[in-house]
Order: C-alpha cells, then sequence, then structure tokens
C-alpha cells in the first residue's frame, strides 16, 4: 500500500463541490480544511507507487476547481 498527503489549493466559490467529489473517491481517505498556503489537505492510498502517481497526476490534479497541488508522498521509516 502506498500514502501520500496532498495540499490542495481550491478555486474560490468551489470548495464545496471540490469536497463532495473527493469525498465521492475510493482512494480518499481523510479530508481537512487547514488555514495557511493551501485551503486542504487529504490524505490518499493506492496500491503501489505507480497507481499512486496516476491518481495524483490524472485524477486529482485534473479535478474541476482544483487550482493548485503540491504531493508529499508517504516512506517507511
Amino acid at each position: 500500500m502506498a500514502h501520500a498527503y496532498l495540499l490542495l489549493t481550491i478555486a474560490i466559490g468551489n470548495m464545496n463541490n471540490v469536497i463532495n467529489d473527493l469525498n465521492s473517491r475510493d482512494y480518499v481517505e481523510r479530508i481537512d480544511s487547514v488555514t495557511g498556503p493551501c485551503d486542504i489537505i487529504i490524505k490518499i492510498k493506492a496500491k503501489d507507487f505507480h497507481d499512486l502517481k496516476e491518481i495524483i497526476l490524472n485524477e486529482v490534479r485534473c479535478m474541476d476547481g482544483i487550482m493548485d497541488c503540491s504531493s508529499s508522498i508517504v516512506v517507511d521509516l
């Protein structure tokens, strides 16, 4: 299993639509609204790093209402 945290900046007026869309995705484990340089942080899961890359690049970054996405992949210590 592979995990990543994504810091998302949402276009004004799109927060509810983006959150509803993310909530409908099986790969989303957690969504938190935060203060600071981004609007929400999500934790996602995938079966491996290849699928994780596909989710980040071809699904989340392409969603309507998302202006910016920064990702941090979880690594084992």
